[in-house]
C-alpha cells in the first residue's frame, strides 16, 4: 500500500533528511569561506603564475566565449596565455610585445613607441 501511511514514518525520514542535506551544505559553506579567507585560493595563484616564464610578440588575440568571455593571447613562441590575463585597465594588442621571468609576478609589457608597463599579475 503506497498510499497509506500509519505511523508517519515517510515524514519522519524526510525532516532527517532535509536536516542532514542543511547541515551539509552549511558545512560546506562554511569550508570554503574559511579556505578563501586564508587565501588558500590565492596561494595557489600566486604559485601558478610564479613559475611562468614566457617572452615574445602578440600574434594573436581572441576572446574566448566558451570560457566565460576571458581574453586570449597567442604570441610568437606559441605560448597561449589566458588564465591570469591582467583585469589592469591597460589593453594588451597585437603586436605588444611581453615578457615575465620565472620567480617574479610582474609581467613587462613592450610598446611599439620603446614604452616599456610593468604589469602585476596578481592584481584583480
Amino acid at each position: 500500500m503506497y498510499g497509506l501511511n500509519l505511523f508517519g514514518k515517510d515524514e519522519i525520514f524526510n525532516k532527517n533528511a532535509k536536516i542532514i542535506l542543511g547541515s551539509l551544505i552549511a558545512f560546506l559553506a562554511v569550508l570554503f569561506s574559511s579556505l578563501n579567507y586564508s587565501g588558500y585560493f590565492e596561494k595557489n595563484k600566486r604559485k601558478k603564475v610564479m613559475e611562468e616564464n614566457f617572452n615574445g610578440k602578440v600574434i594573436e588575440k581572441k576572446i574566448d566565449y566558451e570560457n566565460h568571455g576571458d581574453v586570449s593571447l597567442k604570441l610568437s613562441d606559441s605560448k597561449i596565455i589566458g588564465w591570469y590575463y591582467p583585469k589592469q585597465k591597460i589593453e594588451i594588442l597585437v603586436g605588444d610585445s611581453l615578457a615575465k621571468i620565472k620567480g617574479t609576478i610582474y609581467m613587462q609589457l613592450y610598446r611599439k613607441k620603446s614604452e616599456v608597463i610593468n604589469v602585476n599579475m596578481l592584481e584583480k
